[in-house]
């Protein structure tokens, strides 16, 4: 028999690699995990909206009108708004809900992100197909996007009774001045397409409300622009939200772009009155 056996076991360095590795797998397993739960969310929604589509174009044609939100079918916590014309035989439905990314179906079977035209997106509703959302706080109340340092809207509650019903998020920024920078500067290049969204109301303002880029180059100096569809006036905002979105192209000679929102940026004045806006929601393309 060996007189001196030494005890065997892990070392120090092995038991770290150990827990490490543990580690890695038991995150991976999490993120995978959300992605399911996601993805499975997606499809209910997505089910029930198509569902709802189909019930309401049965009771068009068995009525003549376009049913109560409240005898759509549903299921597992989706809520289910609709606004409908039956001049026109169409409609647009929104289901909303708790862990559920907002989306919303027409008459034609469309499916769109974000609630219908005037209508509310719910409370947990925020944009997530962005490469950056700014002022991302208007959607669920914590600050954290790039935007919140250099805005100068005033945060308020949806529900506030000076904003509009319907709001499609949870919170919503007020901007009386003329300029809002809504995000810091970032990088660009010639010819790359990038994308922006935003819902805004007034109930007062005689002026526009624009989502605009501003862009800056060495050797093209300096650029003001608001795509078309990011323009739009009171006349058709006034106490109904509506959705700005459109695209713009960088030109050549720029490399650095930054957001703003402007009040009266048809025409370049100073007016100021009040304007109500949600998140504005950049994609590059």
């Amino acid at each position: 028999m060996p007189r001196n056996k030494q005890s065997e076991g892990f070392t120090i360095v092995e038991l770290l690699i150990v827990i490490i590795v543990i580690g890695i797998l038991a995150a991976i397993t999490i993120v995978a995990y959300n992605g399911v739960q996601q993805r499975a969310k997606a499809s209910v929604l997505s089910s029930t909206l198509s569902s709802a589509a189909k019930s309401a174009q049965a009771a068009y044609l068995t009525t003549g009108d376009y049913p109560a939100a409240s005898t759509l079918p549903t299921n597992q916590g989706i809520r289910l708004t609709i606004s409908g014309d039956k001049t026109t035989q169409a409609f647009c439905i929104t289901g909303s809900g708790s862990g559920y990314v907002t989306r919303n179906i027409n008459q034609s079977g469309a499916m769109g992100d974000g609630p219908c035209d005037g209508q509310s997106g719910g409370v947990s509703y925020c944009p997530e197909s962005s490469v950056v959302t700014i002022n991302g706080y208007y959607c669920n109340g914590t600050s954290g996007s790039i935007a919140t340092n250099n805005s100068s809207a005033v945060r308020l509650d949806a529900t506030a009774s000076e904003v509009p019903a319907n709001a499609p998020a949870e919170y919503v920024g007020r901007q009386t001045v003329r300029d809002d920078f809504l995000g810091d500067t970032f990088s660009v290049a010639a010819g790359e397409v990038y994308c922006v969204s935003q819902w805004a109301t007034t109930v007062s303002s005689a002026v526009t409300h624009a989502i605009g880029f501003y862009i800056t180059g060495p050797s093209a100096g300096q650029q003001w622009n608001a795509p078309n569809g990011a323009r739009i006036a009171s006349s058709a905002a006034l106490g109904v939200w509506k959705k700005l979105s459109g695209c713009y192209t960088i030109p050549s000679g720029y490399d650095a772009a930054r957001l703003w929102t402007q009040n009266d940026g048809a025409n370049g004045g100073t007016a100021a009155p009040a304007w109500y806006q949600t998140s504005v929601t950049l994609t590059k393309q």
